[in-house]
């Protein structure tokens, strides 16, 4: 007989957290966020569960209802939404220790290494908090960073450094042909077929100039790269980004810095399917109830 696998109370489980914590948080509220809705909060989740769990059999009813016990897995893509929910109603005194056990358990992806584990709790699940919670909700707020600046400072964790640079390169001739139609007004004629060339996995001699801002820019490579139609890691575009291309804000070019990169590939969520149109038309957008394309190794 199979022996029943026990988890730790700071595991991502769902049944537990829901139990725990997440719906009695949503049932007790006391609203002052006039963007939280219970009932469309507490479906969000829902959908998230149903769709994590389809890959193992599992539907949210067998998690919050049945409490059949599932765990989000720090590889997978639902991982910083979950931990994010979590946290909006953890018990502002335990969440050092949880941090601390979900920081040392983290593995991450190809997209999110141990090494950023730091930079999205302090940027992505706040800014998911504080946009998404009840009330203002400062005590785990504070409780959050406190622990981030606390890890800054005296790190717990030793993260080897790997990593290997790599040229990137559009998966095939077709993506190509789709990328440089919906950037063409954003490149100088010169620097669109220079653009070709680098798209072809070709070295070109000077950076291009995106004429738009940085955020746009980024969203779109971050975009292709979750549809795995670009490869290479966060850490191989980034130093894409850095030696081949700058871009124009008010009017001005500006080279692209390592930390303007970094804050705008977390702000962009890399760990979450992108949900609404891109800007640029032509990068595709698929929405969250049509993922059939999405590979399905992604879902840990």
């Amino acid at each position: 007989m199979k022996k029943a696998k026990t988890f730790s109370v700071y595991d991502l489980e769902v049944s537990h957290l829901w139990m725990e914590y997440i719906k009695p948080g949503i049932q007790n509220a006391t609203i002052t966020n006039p963007r939280f809705e219970p009932g469309h909060f507490q479906d969000e989740f829902i959908r998230t569960i149903d769709e994590y769990g389809e890959s193992k059999g599992l539907t949210a009813k067998h998690v919050l209802i049945d409490r059949h016990p599932l765990l989000i897995k720090s590889s997978s893509w639902a991982y910083f939404g979950v931990l994010s929910t979590a946290l909006m109603f953890y018990d502002p005194v335990k969440i050092p220790d949880f941090l601390d056990y979900q920081y040392q358990k983290f593995e991450g992806n190809r997209r999110t290494s141990a090494a950023k584990f730091l930079g999205y709790v302090e940027h992505l699940v706040d800014d998911t908090i504080k946009s998404n919670s009840p009330d203002n909700n400062v005590a785990r707020r504070l409780a959050i960073l406190a622990w981030v600046k606390k890890e800054q400072v005296n790190p717990s964790k030793v993260i080897p450094v790997k990593y290997t640079r790599t040229d990137i390169k559009v998966a095939d001739n077709k993506i190509i042909v789709a990328v440089l139609s919906a950037m063409e007004s954003y490149f100088s004629t010169a620097d669109y077929n220079l653009l070709e060339k680098l798209l072809s996995g070709t070295k070109v001699s000077r950076s291009l100039t995106f004429l738009g801002p940085a955020n746009l820019f980024c969203e779109a490579i971050k975009r292709l790269s979750y549809y795995r139609e670009i490869t290479g890691t966060n850490d191989d575009l980034k130093q894409w980004i850095l030696k081949y291309f700058q871009y124009n804000k008010a009017g001005t070019v500006r080279k692209f810095s390592a930390a303007t990169i970094d804050n705008l590939f977390i702000r962009c969520q890399d760990q979450f399917e992108p949900r609404s149109p891109m800007k640029i038309e032509g990068v595709r957008y698929v929405p969250v109830h049509q993922r059939a394309g999405r590979a399905k190794g992604n879902k840990n």
